[in-house]
C-alpha cells in the first residue's frame, strides 16, 4: 500500500493545524491572540519552538512549514478496504 495525491492544503501563517473539526467552534479561542492556549498564539507558540511543531491547548498539534506560506500536497494511505491509514503533508518534494 503506497500514498496516493488526494489534494492540497493552502498555507498563509507558515503553519499548519491539526485538529478535530468539532473542537473549532466549541474550544477555539479565535479572538484570543495575547495568551497561549487553543488559539493563533498557541499555534505560534509550538511552531516558533526549538522543535518547529507540538500539541497545543490540549486538543490540537501545530507544525510550521519548511518554506513557509503556500500550497501543500496532501497524501494518503489505506488499507485494502479503502479505510485511511495515515496522510502526509509534503513540506518538500
Amino acid at each position: 500500500m503506497t500514498y496516493k495525491k488526494e489534494g492540497c492544503i493552502p498555507v498563509d501563517s507558515g503553519q499548519i493545524m491539526i485538529i478535530d473539526p468539532c473542537y473549532i467552534k466549541k474550544n477555539f479561542e479565535s479572538e484570543s491572540t495575547d495568551k497561549a492556549g487553543l488559539n493563533y498564539a498557541g499555534a505560534c507558540e509550538v511552531t516558533l519552538s526549538e522543535k518547529l511543531c507540538g500539541e497545543f491547548g490540549g486538543l490540537a498539534f501545530a507544525s510550521s512549514t519548511h518554506s513557509g506560506d503556500g500550497e501543500y500536497p496532501v497524501y494518503v494511505k489505506r488499507d485494502r478496504d479503502g479505510r485511511i491509514l495515515a496522510v502526509k503533508i509534503k513540506f518538500v518534494e
